[in-house]
C-alpha cells in the first residue's frame, strides 16, 4: 500500500509541472501556474514566474505593486535572482491568492506562506512548514487553514501568527486542496484516499471517510454536502454531517482534479479528458450530456450569471450555458491569444473575466465585447 501511494504521488507531481508546460532547468525555480483574485478592482496574481503583482484592473492592467521589483527570466522558468532590496523569487505558486483586509496570502512550494501589504506589496511576514503549500488558504473569524504536503492542516491566527490548536492535525499523506469551513468544522481531502471533518476549536477528528483514491484538488462545501474528485476518475457527495456516501457519480475517463461549482441544483465539474460535466445535487443524476472541449480542465469553473467560465490545458476558455451545456469559445483562438495552459479557476468580476495563463501571463476579457481582450500582462502583441 504504501509502495503503491507513492507511485500515485510521483504521477501527481510529474502532471503538476506537465501541465504547466515548462520544465525545470539547473538552477531555475519550480514552475508554478499563474494564479489569480481580484477586490476592489484591484487583480492580484501569483505568476508563474515566481513573482507576485497587483494590478489595477480598470487602468489597463497597470501595475500597482510587484515583489519583487526585478526579476531575471530564462526561458520559460526563472532564475532564482534577488534585487537590490534582497527580495527573491517565490518558488512555485499553486493555490489561489488570499486577499484579506491588509494583506495577501500567498502558499509556496517551498512551504512558506507569505502575507503581502495589499497596498504596498511589502513582505509582512512568513510562517514556514515542513512540506509544500500548494492549496490555497482560507480564513475565518480570523484564523487562517491551509494544508500542506507534510500531509498536515494548519490552523493559524492571523492576528499574531500563532497556532490555534495544540498540534496540527495529521493526515496520512499530502493535502493538496484548500481546506473548506463551515461554523464548527474544517474539511479536507487528503492523498492518504481519506476525506476529513476536523473540529475548529481543537483541531481533532470529527470523522473520516474513505474515498478509495487519492483526492489531490479541493473539495467543494455547499448546503450541508461535500463534494470531491479523485484519480478514481469520480465526483463523491458526502453528508458534511456524519461523512455518509449520499451518491457517486459515473466512473469518468479521466482524474476529476479541479473544484466543483454548485449552483442551485447543479454541480458543475470537468475531468482532465477535457469534458465538463453537469449532475444534479440531490441525486448526481445528468443535468445535461457530457461536453467535449479541448484541452484537460484542470480547475474548477467560474459562475458568471447563467454561464459558467472554464479554461483548458490547451489555452482555450470558453463559456458555458449552465441549463443546457451549450458551449462558445471565448478566448485562445485568435492571432496573439496563444499564452499558454488556463490551469487555475477564471475570476469573474462583473462584465469582466481574469485568467492566469502557464507561462505567466494574466489576460483581462470582456464578456460584452466581440474581441474580449481588454488586456495581458506583461503586455504581449495581443490586444
Amino acid at each position: 500500500m504504501i509502495v503503491k501511494r507513492r507511485a500515485v504521488a510521483l504521477v501527481l507531481v510529474a502532471a503538476l509541472v506537465a501541465l504547466t508546460g515548462c520544465v525545470q532547468q539547473g538552477a531555475l525555480t519550480n514552475p508554478g501556474w499563474t494564479v489569480v483574485a481580484e477586490r476592489d478592482g484591484i487583480v492580484y496574481a501569483a505568476l508563474a514566474t515566481g513573482s507576485v503583482v497587483a494590478l489595477d484592473a480598470a487602468q489597463g492592467g497597470e501595475v500597482v505593486w510587484k515583489y519583487p521589483e526585478k526579476v531575471a527570466a530564462v526561458g520559460c522558468g526563472v532564475a532564482r535572482t534577488t534585487d537590490e532590496s534582497g527580495e527573491s523569487l517565490l518558488n512555485a505558486v499553486y493555490g489561489e491568492p488570499l486577499v484579506l483586509d491588509d494583506v495577501v496570502l500567498v502558499g509556496s512550494f517551498s512551504g512558506d506562506l507569505y502575507a503581502f501589504g495589499r497596498e504596498s506589496g511589502k513582505p509582512e511576514w512568513t510562517y514556514q512548514v515542513d512540506g509544500a503549500i500548494v492549496g490555497g488558504v482560507t480564513e475565518a473569524d480570523g484564523v487562517l487553514y491551509f494544508g500542506s504536503s507534510d500531509g498536515k492542516v494548519y490552523a493559524l491566527d492571523a492576528a499574531t501568527r500563532e497556532p490555534v490548536w495544540a498540534e496540527p492535525f495529521a493526515t496520512g499523506n499530502r493535502v493538496w486542496g484548500t481546506p473548506r469551513v463551515d461554523e464548527t468544522r474544517v474539511y479536507v481531502a487528503s492523498m492518504d484516499h481519506s476525506v476529513y471533518a476536523i473540529e475548529r476549536s481543537t483541531g481533532k477528528m470529527v470523522w473520516s471517510y474513505d474515498l478509495g483514491a487519492s483526492a489531490p484538488g479541493t473539495l467543494t462545501l455547499a448546503d450541508g454536502r461535500l463534494y470531491v474528485g479523485s484519480v478514481s476518475r469520480y465526483l463523491t457527495c458526502l453528508s458534511a454531517a456524519d461523512g455518509s456516501e449520499l451518491w457517486r457519480s459515473p466512473q469518468y475517463e479521466a482524474w476529476v482534479w479541479g473544484e466543483a461549482l454548485v449552483v442551485g441544483d447543479g454541480v458543475y465539474f470537468g475531468s482532465l479528458d477535457g469534458k465538463m460535466h453537469a449532475l444534479h445535487a440531490v441525486d448526481g443524476s445528468k443535468l445535461w450530456n457530457d461536453v467535449q472541449l479541448n484541452g484537460a480542465v484542470r480547475a474548477g469553473p467560474a459562475l458568471d450569471g447563467e454561464s459558467l467560465i472554464v479554461g483548458t490545458e490547451s489555452g482555450y476558455v470558453y463559456t458555458i450555458d449552465m441549463s443546457t451545456g451549450k458551449e462558445s469559445l471565448l478566448f485562445g483562438d485568435r492571432e496573439g491569444e496563444k499564452l499558454g495552459a488556463v490551469l487555475s479557476t477564471p475570476v469573474v468580476s462583473g462584465n469582466m473575466v481574469y485568467v492566469g495563463t502557464s507561462i505567466g501571463n494574466v489576460v483581462a476579457l470582456d464578456l460584452t465585447l466581440r474581441d474580449p481582450v481588454v488586456w495581458v500582462y506583461p503586455p504581449t502583441e495581443a490586444k
